[in-house]
C-alpha cells in the first residue's frame, strides 16, 4: 500500500470514530465525500470478477527453459477468494528441479491505481516479486511486469501472462530480460482444473 492509501485510510477510520471532531459545517458534504470514496475504492468491481475462474484445485505441468535443455515438474495448486472477493489467495505444492515446491501467490485489481497485481513468493528463494499490469480487454487473460534482481542473472525484468484457454484450463508464460539481452520465455505452466468427486 503506497504512503498516500495508508494516510487516507488512517483519516477515514478518524473520521468515522471522532465524528464529534469536525464541526457541523461542511461534515454532511465530507461524510458524503467519504462514503462516495469508500464505495468507489474500497468495495471489489466488475474487474475482480475475472478472478473468479481461477477459484478451485488444479494440476499443473511446469516446463522450465531456463537450463540447457528444457525441464518439466508437476505439482497442485488451489486457489480461493478471500476478503469478500477483494483478493485471489494461491497456494502452490510439487516438485522443482527434483526438489520439493511450495509457493504462495496473491492477486488482485487495485482499484486506485486501475492495475491488477501479482505478488510471489516460494520456499526456493527469500524474496517476493511483485508485478503489476492490466486485465485484457476480453476478460481472458492478464499480462503484469515487474523487476527483481535473480541471483543468477541480477537485476532482470520479468513479464507475466495467464491466459485462459478453455473452461478448465489456462497457461502462465513467463518471460525475463537480464543483463542487455533480449526477453525471453523461460517458464510455461499449464493447468487443469481438479473437478470435485
Amino acid at each position: 500500500m503506497r504512503v498516500w492509501q495508508l494516510m487516507v485510510s488512517v483519516a477515514a477510520m478518524a473520521l468515522c470514530l471522532a465524528p464529534g471532531v469536525i464541526a457541523d459545517e461542511g461534515a454532511g458534504e465530507l461524510d458524503a465525500m467519504m462514503m462516495e470514496w469508500m464505495e468507489k475504492y474500497s468495495m471489489p468491481g466488475e474487474e475482480h470478477e475475472y478472478f473468479e475462474f481461477f477459484v478451485g484445485q488444479w494440476k499443473y505441468e511446469n516446463t522450465s527453459y531456463m537450463g540447457p535443455e528444457p525441464s518439466t515438474s508437476v505439482g497442485t495448486a488451489e486457489y480461493q477468494l478471500i476478503m469478500g472477493g477483494r483478493y485471489l489467495s494461491a497456494s502452490y505444492e510439487g516438485e522443482s528441479e527434483g526438489q520439493p515446491f511450495h509457493g504462495m501467490g496473491l492477486s488482485g485489481y487495485d482499484r486506485v491505481s486501475g492495475e491488477c497485481f501479482n505478488y510471489w513468493i516460494d520456499d526456493h528463494g527469500t524474496g517476493v516479486l511483485e508485478s503489476r499490469g492490466s486485465i485484457a480487454p476480453d476478460g481472458k487473460g492478464d499480462q503484469t511486469v515487474g523487476a527483481h534482481t535473480d541471483p543468477l542473472w541480477g537485476p532482470a525484468t520479468w513479464r507475466m501472462v495467464n491466459e485462459i484457454t478453455g473452461e478448465d484450463t489456462f497457461t502462465f508464460s513467463m518471460y525475463m530480460a537480464s543483463m542487455g539481452q533480449p526477453e525471453k520465455m523461460i517458464m510455461q505452466i499449464k493447468y487443469v482444473r481438479l473437478k470435485a468427486s
